[in-house]
């Protein structure tokens, strides 16, 4: 399966060269519906930028990116596009109640798998959206994120592509989106839903999420990952202020990563060739959006951030990652490399969660909570983009 993984993407990327004449181009492994192509702004003759989106509905993990490419038609010498994922997808839902009465996998421990039938407009919005897939099961929709940039009197907004697909996991509902920005930012997120656990109505609980990003930077060789830090340099109060400083550690081996949050960690990564037109190296940066830090007895939930090779095809669950993470070494030159995720909101029920009623039965749906990462672009752009 290893030897057909390289062999299929090395085929795939040369294939594209053939036909497209700029750096970094693709072809795309995907037709049809599950092929989504999307180009910024909306509806203008010439396009500055766009995406190119594969996906699919996969039992157990749900809606899964399984190509993600973006172009900036503005870049210096011609358009330039840039693979960004090979594959993304939820790696595991892991929810660990108070008292131990239940600690659900519900990706690993389950075939849950996206609901079918979505309707229009009550799930996905007519006009600027779209319903996906033979079971209509995928909603893609162009929509506005507000500022891309504001200085007084002068702004500009921008769009974004969504594509989001529901979990079916038994009393909760879980929503996988993914946000693809016209400034080639990604934001991941998974948003919860449903009903309480029907035994356990007001018990408090956690959801943990571990997020996998096999990113294919220009290529499936060649990439690293840093470990950003950033070190503030403490004073008392009658002390002049002394000067932080901020460092990326090289990943060198597979391990997992511990996230402070004093140090503000991302991870950065990039691949050996890619560099814009003044000779910076692009990447992209997982910046984290959290407001907790998961810990229990299961290993991998013992680091937030794992690096591990991405050659060997299967290693998709992260309940396996300290298997996955075995101490192998990572060249200098760059490899084929997957950065794992793990994030978690902390549920306290509450009354807008809904209540039970006099006869025992349950009333009411908990309200979506969210959480998620951003993929950020690093340098990906010449200059400024959006910018008269």
């Amino acid at each position: 399966m290893e030897i057909f993984k390289i062999l299929f993407r090395t085929l795939t990327a040369a294939t594209f060269l053939l036909a497209v004449p700029f750096h970094g181009a693709h072809a795309a492994p995907c037709s049809g519906a599950n092929l989504i192509r999307q180009a910024f702004p909306v509806g203008a003759a010439t396009p500055e930028t766009s995406w190119e989106i594969c996906w699919q509905s996969l039992a157990k993990f749900g809606l899964v990116i399984t190509h993600a490419a973006f172009t900036n038609h503005k870049a210096a010498g011609g358009a330039k596009t840039v693979k960004v994922f090979y594959d993304a997808r939820v790696s595991e839902i892991f929810v660990p109640y108070h008292n131990n009465s239940h600690r659900f996998l519900d990706v690993s421990g389950f075939t849950f798998k996206l609901i079918p039938n979505l309707k229009s407009p009550t799930d996905c919005p007519k006009g600027t959206g779209a319903i996906l897939g033979p079971n209509k099961e995928v909603c893609k929709e162009v929509r506005d994120r507000g500022y891309i940039w504001k200085d007084h009197d002068r702004a500009r907004r921008g769009k974004e592509i969504a594509v989001w697909g529901v979990l079916d996991a038994a009393n909760y509902n879980y929503i996988i989106a993914w946000e693809f920005r016209d400034d080639g930012v990604v934001v991941a997120r998974l948003g919860a839903s449903g009903q309480v656990l029907p035994d356990q109505p007001f018990e408090t609980h956690r959801h943990n999420v571990t997020w996998r990003f096999d990113l294919d930077l220009d290529g499936n060789t060649g990439d690293s990952v840093k470990l950003t830090r950033h070190f503030q340099n403490w004073n008392t109060p009658t002390e002049a202020p002394r000067p932080s400083t901020d460092s990326e550690v090289a990943i060198t081996t597979e391990k997992g990563l511990v996230w402070d949050p004093i140090a503000y960690n991302t991870l950065i990564i990039r691949d050996a060739r890619l560099k814009n037109a003044g000779g910076k190296s692009s990447g992209y940066e997982l910046v984290p959006l959290r407001s907790g830090t998961p810990r229990d007895n299961y290993f991998f939930q013992r680091k937030d951030f794992w690096v591990t090779r991405g050659e060997r095809e299967g290693e998709n669950l992260a309940i396996n990652l300290p298997t996955y993470a075995n101490g192998e070494s990572i060249p200098a030159g760059g490899a084929d490399l997957v950065v794992w995720y793990t994030d978690s909101f902390h549920h306290t029920v509450r009354a807008e969660d809904g209540e039970r009623r006099s006869n025992g039965s349950w009333y009411g749906e908990t309200l979506v909570e969210w959480l998620g990462v951003m993929l950020k672009p690093e340098n990906l752009f010449d200059r400024t983009p959006f910018y008269p």
